[in-house]
C-alpha cells in the first residue's frame, strides 16, 4: 500500500471525528453549562449552581401582563438579585414567549436540591424542580410561580438551612418609582415593608467621614450570626450606614454590646447584639 492510498483512508475518519467533535460542542452550548448571570455586586456566578423564581406578572384587575414591574429576591431579609419583568421565555415553564416574564437567578450558596425541605410561609409544602434530564442532586433548581399581580409577596423557608427566601413584585412600575428604589439594594421586614438602602458615596467629597457616631440609631438587633466585628462591619454596617466609619464601629459596637467582651469579641449566633439601623428609604 503506498503512502498515498494511506492518506486517502484516513481522511474520511478524520472528517467524521470532526463532525463528531463539532456536533458534541453545538449541543452542549445551548445547554445552561455556558450560560452566566449578575449578581447585585456585580460578580457572576455560573447557572449550573443557581435557583431560579420566575413567574408572570398579572394586572389584578385587567388580567394583562405587565412589563416593566421589578422582581426582588430576598435571602433572610437582604436583597440578592432583581428583574424588570418584560418580554421572554423561560423554557422550563411551558408558557412559550410572553410579557411580563420575570426570572430571577440567584446563586445556589448553600448547595440545595430539590431533595431539600422547601416550605411556605404558610406551613404548605413546596417543591422545588431540576430541568428535564438532569439528576436529582442537580444544583440548578427552579420554581415557575404563574402569574403574581404586582404587590405580591411570597416567603419560602428551608428549615434545614435556617434561611427563608422571599420574591416579591413591586407594587408600582419602573416609571413611578424612585430613584433609589432603582439604584440601590433593598431589604424586608417581617411585615412585608421593603425599603431601600442609601449607599455611601465616598468620592463625594460633601460627605464627612468624621461625623459623629452618636447620631447613628443603634437599634437594630442581629442574632444567627458568628464572627468577628470586622465580619458584621462588612456584611452588616458597610456602605448601608452613612454616619459611621469602621473606626467608629469598632469602638462604639463594645459600648452597645458589653457582652462582646466575654467572648473575644467574637459574634456568637444564638446571642442578640445590637447594630445601627441602614439609612433607608420607604417605597410607600
Amino acid at each position: 500500500m503506498t503512502k498515498a492510498t494511506k492518506t486517502n483512508h484516513t481522511q474520511p475518519i478524520v472528517i467524521f471525528v470532526f463532525i463528531i467533535l463539532a456536533l458534541f460542542l453545538s449541543a452542549c452550548a445551548t445547554e445552561d453549562i455556558g450560560i452566566r448571570y449578575s449578581n447585585p455586586d456585580g460578580s457572576t456566578a455560573s447557572a449550573t449552581s443557581a435557583i431560579v423564581f420566575a413567574g408572570k406578572v398579572t394586572g389584578k384587575e385587567t388580567g394583562r401582563w405587565l412589563n416593566n414591574y421589578t422582581a426582588i429576591v430576598f435571602l433572610n431579609g437582604n436583597e440578592i438579585g432583581r428583574i424588570d419583568s418584560q418580554q421572554g421565555e423561560y423554557k422550563y415553564s411551558g408558557q412559550g414567549v410572553h410579557d411580563g416574564l420575570f426570572a430571577v437567578y440567584v446563586a445556589n450558596d448553600y448547595k440545595l436540591t430539590v431533595a431539600d425541605e422547601f416550605v411556605y410561609a404558610s406551613g404548605e409544602s413546596l417543591k422545588m424542580k431540576t430541568p428535564p434530564g438532569q439528576p436529582v442532586d442537580s444544583q440548578y433548581i427552579y420554581k415557575w410561580f404563574g402569574e403574581l399581580n404586582p404587590g405580591a409577596i411570597i416567603r419560602i423557608n428551608v428549615p434545614a438551612k435556617q434561611i427563608q427566601y422571599t420574591i416579591a413584585v413591586l407594587p408600582k412600575p419602573d416609571s413611578e418609582l424612585s430613584e433609589e428604589y432603582l439604584n440601590n439594594p433593598t431589604i424586608i421586614d417581617e411585615n412585608g415593608r421593603i425599603q431601600a438602602i442609601l449607599t455611601v458615596d465616598h468620592t463625594n467629597p460633601g460627605v464627612d467621614s468624621a461625623t459623629s457616631a452618636s447620631q447613628v440609631s443603634w437599634d437594630r438587633t442581629l442574632t444567627h450570626f458568628e464572627g468577628s466585628i470586622e465580619e458584621a462591619w462588612e456584611l452588616y454596617v458597610k456602605n448601608q450606614v452613612r454616619e459611621i466609619t469602621w473606626e467608629q464601629f469598632q469602638i462604639e459596637v463594645i459600648k452597645h454590646n458589653t457582652h462582646l467582651n466575654n467572648t473575644g469579641k467574637v459574634f456568637k449566633y444564638n446571642e442578640v447584639y445590637w447594630i445601627p439601623s441602614p439609612d433607608l428609604v420607604d417605597l410607600n
